[in-house]
């Protein structure tokens, strides 16, 4: 058996947390926060640079793009792997010489999806691009026929542009 139960203690009468007047008090004091990344949040929006579009005209064919076209056709497959990104490295880079000399794009400062945006091209473009970008970027290592088929691409795209068919 047990002993007889304790008698129980009163509880102790409730108590108010404090004023409602100064909950109001302590919550406008973290307004500046809240203030601040709002702020924050809307200067970051606006700065963001929005891709710009640029005015792209065909200009008549030159001699550098002509240079590029040649330097395409004469450019070897690599036989090492090691020399693949190399190789993608100087097809990106025609290509982009290409682009700059015939349409006076800003091509060298312009990425992959800028350049597809204001250069009038086709499907030879963007595959040759993404398949460069793919090797430089995403450590993708294509077996011969897709390093073949990269540069057949960029030549594609190059005779097409320099004889004023988009």
């Amino acid at each position: 058996m047990q002993g007889p139960a304790a008698p129980q203690q009163p509880l102790p009468p409730l108590e108010w947390p404090g004023d409602v007047r100064d909950l109001v008090a302590s919550a406008l004091s973290w307004w500046w926060f809240v203030a601040a990344l709002l702020l924050g949040a809307v200067l970051f929006v606006r700065t963001r640079r929005q891709p710009r579009t640029v005015a792209v005209v065909a200009l008549e064919p030159t001699q550098p793009a002509a240079t590029a076209l040649a330097a395409l056709r004469a450019l070897e497959l690599p036989s090492e792997p090691e020399h693949l990104v190399p190789f993608h490295e100087r097809v990106k880079a025609l290509v982009r010489l290409h682009c700059r000399e015939r349409f006076g794009a800003p091509a060298e400062m312009q990425t992959s999806e800028e350049l597809l945006a204001v250069v009038p091209a086709g499907e030879h473009l963007q595959a040759c691009l993404r398949a460069c970008d793919c090797v430089l970027f995403a450590a993708v290592r294509p077996g011969p026929d897709s390093v073949r088929r990269c540069r057949e691409l960029a030549i594609e795209f190059a005779v097409a542009t320099a004889a004023g068919v988009p």
